[in-house]
């Protein structure tokens, strides 16, 4: 209960929307727009960061949903990065190169989601595939990434992981 009052103060001190019900609060930031909001909260699930996320996406919430503009302000944090990474691992630091490739990949797939298809949402599929790669390479993680045969589909990526 503690946490919740605690996350429930931290959204009224943003000006954030917060519904609660009696399963708890539901925090909106995009009030306007649950599918926006619900990938903001998949994204923080995946390993995201509130405020790099609340810097790049900001702009949005004072727009009609796009899903270009989603996809851009997705793409950029996704890009600086794999920028970062790129120097990190340059000046030695595979590890700290490999958290920012796995961050970019979060990035990229959150943003990937909202795209229709078509050739920008495989371009930015693969591109989120290519960073998750590099942050396995870099990164003690125990993952692999397997291609898995489908009747629907020509293949499907699939991570494995010890645990």
């Amino acid at each position: 209960m503690v946490i919740k009052l605690a996350a429930f103060l931290g959204f009224i001190a943003t000006g954030r929307s917060c519904e609660c019900t009696s399963e708890g609060a539901l925090f909106y930031y995009f009030p306007e727009n649950y599918t926006w909001s619900s990938a903001f909260h998949l994204a923080l699930m995946a390993g995201a960061q509130f405020g790099e996320m609340d810097r790049w996406v900001a702009p949005l919430k004072d727009r009609e949903p796009n899903a270009e503009n989603w996809d851009k302000a997705w793409s950029d944090m996704a890009l600086q990065h794999e920028n970062e990474a790129a120097l990190d691992l340059k000046d030695g630091y595979r590890r700290s190169a490999g958290a920012r490739y796995l961050r970019a990949a979060v990035y990229r797939f959150s943003g990937e989601r909202q795209i229709l298809p078509g050739p920008e949402k495989s371009a930015s599929y693969q591109a989120a595939r290519a960073s998750f790669a590099k942050a396995i390479e870099l990164m003690p993680l125990p993952l692999e990434l397997v291609e898995s045969v489908s009747h629907q589909s020509p293949s499907v990526p699939l991570i494995v992981g010890d645990g």
